[in-house]
């Protein structure tokens, strides 16, 4: 009896409940349906339009600025839109988003990326810029990617392309080609030509400037002033500059901070007083200024009465034994004196070997051949192309 009022009781309680479940689930479905509308609603809002006339937005055809523009967007002076596709002519043009296409105004703003071609007196991307912004300022806040011709470029990210302009800025890394009278990078991946070349960290090509500076770099510095705490590679210029030379430097005044300093002295046959300074960057590579002088009669013996010249040279070890192999740029003149480097003067290259022995580490002797090849003028038409050397290398650093 008891199983049975429990049956029921619960029979009961199912059949009272029924109705309220039911309208619970006729209540979800108009939820449900609202929610549907107010997303449509919400696209329905979001205009787009195929031409657009602005005179000053929103005097448009089209008032709002929530809207695509997918076509053209002519601006009589401003017009702004939320997405732009095609092509924008005019004088301002604000786009809040993404830009694809072509803007030709005075002034481009593009509030996210641009892919296409902005020509303007000031070009200004918000994230990335993709293509060409020929202008007389362009900006980036992140990344470009293509041609930016200007007076002023910035990048703030990456710059990979050619940047042309008076001023280039990369944020962070530069792959490409700059070509400017500033050019600025964190990285450097190519080639920068300029007045004053400044990579922050380092730098994998080369710098071709007047002051080239780089932190580190793997290539060549050219330039009257070179500057790079590492170098892998080769400076060539008046004053080279360098913590660490894994290389050669090649220039009038040769500083490896971690290299050593040796002064060397010799006589030859066809200069009898002879004097250089040896940078020595390396183990194996070295850079040498020289200094010539002879007091006997140029026109009588075949001598080079004063010269003055520099070159680079590679020095092969053997325990105490070495060969030093040199290649060096001269200036010469009959006499030393004025004409040194006026009516009587001519300029000669020198290849010299000189096998050497290392007496102790600040000093060793060496002697060899010279080859001279002489680019005389109609005033000196004799020279010794094979000259004999003997002389010391002393130690200063």
């Amino acid at each position: 009896m008891k199983k049975l009022q429990i049956a029921l009781s619960i029979t009961i309680l199912v059949f009272l409940a029924t109705p309220l479940l039911g309208q619970e689930q006729t209540q979800s479905k108009p939820e449900k349906e609202e929610t549907i509308k107010e997303s449509v609603k919400e696209e329905k809002d979001y205009k787009t339009a195929i031409i657009e006339w602005s005179i000053f937005s929103p005097w448009e055809m089209h008032p709002g600025d929530n809207k695509s523009i997918n076509g053209l967007h002519l601006m009589l002076p401003y017009g702004r839109a939320a997405n732009m596709n095609g092509l924008a002519l005019g004088y301002v043009h604000w786009v809040d988003n993404d830009m694809n296409g072509v803007e030709l105004d005075f002034f481009s703003y593009v509030g996210n990326n641009s892919r296409g071609v902005q020509a303007s007196f000031l070009n200004y991307s918000g994230n990335s810029m993709t293509g060409v912004q020929p202008a007389f300022v362009n900006i980036a806040k992140a990344n470009m990617t293509g041609v930016q011709p200007s007076f002023v470029n910035y990048a703030g990210g990456n710059m990979t392309g050619i940047q042309p302009a008076f001023v280039n800025y990369a944020g962070n890394d530069m792959i490409g080609f700059q070509p400017s009278f500033v050019n600025f990078s964190n990285n450097m991946v190519g080639l920068q030509t300029s007045f004053l070349n400044i990579v922050k960290n380092e730098t994998k090509g080369a710098q071709v400037s007047y002051v080239n500076y780089s932190s580190e770099i793997e290539g060549l510095q050219l330039g009257f002033i070179n500057y790079a705490k590492k170098v892998n590679g080769a400076q060539v210029g008046l004053i080279n500059i360098s913590h660490k030379m894994e290389g050669v430097p090649v220039g009038l005044i040769n500083i490896v901070l971690d290299g050593s300093l040796d002064a060397s002295l010799w006589s030859s046959l066809s200069t009898m007083s002879n004097m250089a300074v040896v940078m020595r960057a390396s183990k194996y590579t070295y850079a040498i200024t020289m200094l010539g002088y002879d007091s006997r009669d140029a026109a009588k013996e075949k001598v080079d009465a004063a010269s003055v010249g520099f070159g680079f040279g590679i020095r092969l070890p053997y325990q105490s034994f070495f060969v030093d192999f040199d290649y060096s740029f001269h200036q010469a003149a009959e006499k030393y004196n004025k004409d040194l480097f006026k009516d009587k003067n001519y300029t000669l290259t020198k290849i010299r070997v000189m096998p050497g022995y290392q007496i102790m580490k600040q000093l060793s002797v060496f002697g060899g051949f010279i080859n001279n090849s002489y680019y005389k003028n109609k005033t000196y038409n004799h020279g010794r192309q094979v000259d004999l050397a003997f002389g010391v290398n002393v130690g200063i650093l």
